[in-house]
């Protein structure tokens, strides 16, 4: 189940959960925690209702579903799989350079749709 908390002027989720805001609404990680201003919360609630994952704010039950491990597993691999082409994109920019490196990115992409 994931569980909003109330940090003052924002709300976050922690843990686990991060992944799953991180997966539907790009909200960054930072220290095992994803942060929101409370102008967001309606977003965030409509988002999870959307895709029918339980959750929690202010000690409430939040309506009864089971799609919460499906986008834990989900927002893992994406984050995941987000940062390691960060990284791919730092060290071929450190190494080859942008004109290179976009070269490369043409290659891969008629690879793709070939």
């Amino acid at each position: 189940m994931l569980t909003i908390k109330n940090g003052g002027k924002y709300y976050y989720v922690e843990g686990d959960d991060c992944y799953i805001i991180y997966s539907l609404l790009h909200y960054k990680i930072k220290n095992d925690r994803c942060y929101f201003r409370k102008r967001y919360l309606e977003k965030v609630l409509k988002t999870l209702d959307t895709h029918r994952i339980n959750h929690i704010l202010k000690n409430e039950l939040k309506y009864i579903y089971n799609n919460y491990d499906y986008y834990l597993e989900e927002g893992k691999q994406k984050y995941l799989f987000d940062t390691y082409l960060s990284q791919i994109k730092n060290k071929m920019n450190q190494y080859v350079g942008m004109r290179e490196f976009n070269h490369i990115l043409r290659e891969i992409k008629r690879y793709i749709y070939e």
